[in-house]
């Protein structure tokens, strides 16, 4: 009995970290494309929330607190630019699942 209950603990465990696994990867990858953007006179630091809730993959995409003097000149057309290609990306990295990006400048 100790065994089967061990045995579902692993597996439940196991599913759980596989779920993560994916919302790891992306918020990853899109650190590491996107973590620093420019509108060629200044920088902005993002900073990414992703979330997977049953077969769509929630991204939220701001301006990291950071970069809040930056944030007052910078170009917010320049950011809706990337807030496009940040989802472009997440979707070729989701495997399929939907995804629904928020972006708040």
């Amino acid at each position: 009995m100790k065994k089967m209950i061990l045995c579902l603990i692993v597996i439940l465990g196991a599913f759980s970290f596989a779920d993560t696994y994916l919302e790891d990867h992306i918020e990853d990858t899109l650190e590491a494309k996107y973590g620093y953007i420019s509108d060629n006179s200044r920088y902005i630091e993002l900073d990414f929330d992703v979330h997977e809730q049953g077969n769509t993959i929630y991204v939220k995409v701001k301006v990291d607190d950071d970069s809040y003097r930056e944030k007052s000149s910078f170009s917010k057309n320049v950011f809706n630019n990337y807030v496009k290609q940040i989802e472009k990306t997440a979707k070729s990295e989701a495997k399929g699942k939907n995804v629904i990006v928020n972006s708040y400048f």
